[in-house]
């Protein structure tokens, strides 16, 4: 690929309409713009040397194209290599394109993701051929219009618009995408985590199972899981309602409350894995938002030795260290690509 311009087709999700038509991309691009390559991502490559090699080809990159979904538009891998190729094509007057199979634009503007700031293509036959002329205008030797419309009439309008995007095959891949009942929002899930992550520590340092479930009022949780008292009142009673958490409350404030037996099974089915990998996944997520390093005492409820073991493996790195021992962390692209592997 070093003599061609690449063009790097990003998604996410094992036989999604993501990946579906990923393949069909990959399949016809090459075709109609014979000056380029064509690098497909794949989010089922397992080791080190994948993982270099889809590096290496973001790096390359001239063109990115994200097949985007209502499903995987969060999804951390995704957002990676979408942050990655607008970083990369900036620099060489390139474009990074989501490409919006089940959503319109004003959904991708309205999702919390990177993402969102990119201008999408929605799939139609109009928007998809100025797709294709973009591309074409980022090549070192394009092709004229006429010829992009004919080759794209005969070779890809058809394929692309006929790929199947309704059928969606839902992705239960990692623990955490299993979902109560009812849909729990962002923050409640994190105010659950936390909740859980004490349970197990309790349990772990000896306390009767019985005694690990139950936990004190609104104010002594805040303190506790180091969140805004407003936060742990709200989250506490989308929970309650969820049957994941019993409460009892006095002039609406909560006196008691403890993990239900349908609490703690979701607990087990969600957030049972090492919690230097929870810990990860927290960091992963705000410094997606937030694309600055992150103080560590924003992460209090984890032991240091589970910083250590992050460091130890390369997934994260201290940028600086201060006062009392804290210090601000970012991931790494390996750890990026770990958490990755695990969706």
């Amino acid at each position: 690929m070093d003599n061609k311009d690449v063009i790097f087709i990003s998604w996410s999700g094992k036989d999604t309409p993501s990946f579906r038509m990923a393949e069909i991309l990959y399949s016809v691009l090459p075709v109609i713009f014979q000056s380029a390559d064509c690098f497909m991502s794949d989010d089922m490559i397992k080791g080190a040397v994948g993982i270099n090699e889809i590096l290496n080809n973001l790096s390359k990159a001239k063109i990115g194209i994200i097949c985007v979904t209502k499903n995987n538009i969060e999804k951390t891998w995704l957002n990676f290599e979408a942050g990655a190729l607008t970083a990369v094509v900036a620099n060489k007057n390139g474009k990074a394109m989501p490409l919006l199979i089940d959503m319109t634009t004003d959904e991708l503007a309205s999702a919390n993701s990177p993402i969102s700031v990119l201008q999408g293509t929605v799939l139609n036959e109009e928007e998809l051929f100025k797709m294709f002329l973009s591309i074409n205008n980022c090549l070192g030797n394009p092709l004229n219009e006429s010829q992009v419309k004919q080759l794209f009439d005969s070779v890809a309008k058809n394929r692309i618009l006929s790929c199947d995007t309704t059928s969606y095959i839902p992705e239960i891949q990692n623990k955490q995408d299993i979902q109560p009942e009812f849909p729990m929002t962002k923050d409640c899930q994190r105010f659950f985590k936390s909740l859980y992550q004490e349970y197990t520590k309790r349990r772990k340092d000896g306390v009767s199972r019985s005694d690990a479930i139950k936990f004190a009022n609104s104010r002594e949780l805040s303190e506790l899981l180091g969140l805004p008292f407003d936060d742990v009142e709200c989250c506490s009673r989308e929970l309650h309602k969820l049957d994941l958490l019993k409460c009892h409350y006095a002039d609406n404030i909560v006196l008691i409350s403890f993990l239900t037996e349908k609490g703690i099974k979701y607990g087990e089915e969600n957030f049972d894995e090492p919690t230097y990998i929870q810990l990860l996944r927290e960091i992963v997520e705000i410094y997606a938002s937030r694309k600055a390093p992150i103080p560590n005492e924003r992460f209090n409820n984890y032991q240091n030795s589970d910083f250590s073991i992050l460091k130890t493996k390369g997934y994260i790195v201290e940028t600086s260290k201060y006062l009392n021992g804290h210090f601000l962390v970012k991931p790494t692209d390996s750890g990026i690509a770990e958490l990755a592997l695990k969706e």
